[in-house]
Formats: C-alpha cells, structure tokens, sequence
C-alpha cells in the first residue's frame, strides 16, 4: 500500500477545486473553503498557480451590501483542458 506524499495530496486537491469551479461558476475562494474542507491558505495558493497557469481567471463581484466584496473564480475558456 503507497502512502500519499504532499506532491500528490496537492495535486488530488488541485483537482478538487477545479471541478467545484467548474461546476459552481461563479464561485469564491470561501466557498471552496467551506465545500471543500480544505485550509484557506492552501485554497489560495492552489488558485493563485491556476490563475498564473492560465486554467482560472478572477473577476471582482458586484458589491451587494456591506463587507469585502468577494472575486468571482470562472474556468477560463481558452485554458487547458480539465
């Protein structure tokens, strides 16, 4: 039985996240965060190299009351395949 290393345990939560994204356009870093379980830290590190890799791209939301005004996550459309 193989044991996960931190390599694979990103790339497993890579894939997570893209598929929440693509399924839940247009979705935050928080709620990824809350479906997913995962740290927000580790949410934002994984979006921020999606975004550099091409494959996510982020759009402010329309503020709609008080507090930050959260950014959109979309799958970008001429990104890679997923």
């Amino acid at each position: 039985m193989r044991s996960a290393t931190p390599s694979s345990v990103r790339h497993v939560n890579e894939s997570i996240i893209l598929k929440l994204i693509r399924a839940n356009e247009p979705c935050s870093r928080a709620e990824l965060c809350l479906h997913t379980g995962i740290a927000r830290s580790n949410v934002s590190q994984i979006v921020d190299e999606c975004i550099e890799n091409g494959l996510v791209k982020e759009e402010r939301a329309v503020a709609s009351g008080r507090g930050r005004v959260p950014f959109h996550l979309h799958i970008k459309d001429d990104g890679h395949r997923v």
